[in-house]
This record gives structure tokens, C-alpha cells and sequence, in this order.
């Protein structure tokens, strides 16, 4: 692995979140460190899922300073759209939990994949994504952050 850090969606939402220096000060620490050392990196399938949240909030008349701040950070962003070796990997992944009785959503399917395709480290606070992907022999590639 390249020590590149994928942020998933729940990393970048509590990081955007409310009070977040003061709920989670040390997540806030750990991505202020990964966007000092260089552009961010995120699946495509992040970006939807951070911009419709964002759109919501705007529209009800909310969330803007947040907006601003992941157009900041977006800004800069490498952002790894979706290919055949990653919807094959999810694939797998999917059939392969399936069968074991472990679920994820589609979302963490496509952003571990994401992170496998291209040699990254995913960055979490989903603590079930973290368990579920070491139960899959791919705990290598998922880094599991705390909120405290």
C-alpha cells in the first residue's frame, strides 16, 4: 500500500460535523494531518454521498459554513471514479460476505474496493465496516478511527 489514506463518507461527515474539534477532536487531528500532507483522496461514490447531504442542508437553509469547507477540501481532491476492477471487487466482496452472514452496504462495498484498487488505506469511523472487512481477511486495507 502506497500509505495514501482514502476518506470514506463517515470520516468526512463527522469531520464537517458540528463542534467536531470539541465531539471529535481526535478525528479532527487525524484528517487535518492527511490534508496537510497533500490532496485528499476519496471514491466518487463519497462525493455523492457527501453532496447530497450538503444539498439537503442547503435547501433547508442549513449546513452552508459546511459546504464551504468541503469545497475547500474538495477543491484539491484526487477522486477515483468507479472502473471494472472495482465493481468486480465489490462483487466478490458481496457474494463472498454474503455467505459468511456479513453484511455491508453497497456505498462501503464500492469505497473498500475503491481503496484496494488503488493501493489506499480507507479511513473510517464506521467501526462495523472496520469488523466486517478484518472478518474478510481485508483489514489490511481499513484503518478504523474512533470518534473520541
Amino acid at each position: 500500500m502506497s500509505g495514501q489514506i482514502l476518506l470514506d463518507t463517515c470520516t468526512i461527515s463527522h469531520y464537517l460535523g458540528k463542534k467536531a474539534e470539541e465531539r471529535t477532536p481526535k478525528l479532527v487531528r487525524r484528517v487535518a494531518d492527511i490534508l496537510d500532507a497533500g490532496p485528499p483522496h476519496f471514491s466518487v461514490v463519497t462525493l455523492y454521498e457527501i453532496n447530497r447531504w450538503l444539498l439537503r442542508l442547503t435547501m433547508e437553509g442549513k449546513g452552508a459554513s459546511k459546504a464551504r469547507v468541503f469545497s475547500m477540501i474538495f477543491s484539491t481532491a484526487t477522486v477515483y471514479q468507479m472502473s471494472i476492477a472495482i465493481w468486480s471487487f465489490a462483487a466478490h466482496v458481496h457474494a463472498t460476505a454474503t455467505l459468511r452472514n456479513i453484511s455491508f452496504s453497497e456505498a462501503d462495498l464500492f469505497i473498500l474496493a475503491t481503496a484496494r484498487a488503488h493501493g489506499l488505506l480507507l479511513l473510517t469511523t464506521d467501526q462495523r465496516l472496520a469488523s466486517n472487512a478484518h472478518n474478510l481477511g481485508l483489514g489490511n486495507h481499513v484503518e478504523a478511527i474512533t470518534l473520541a
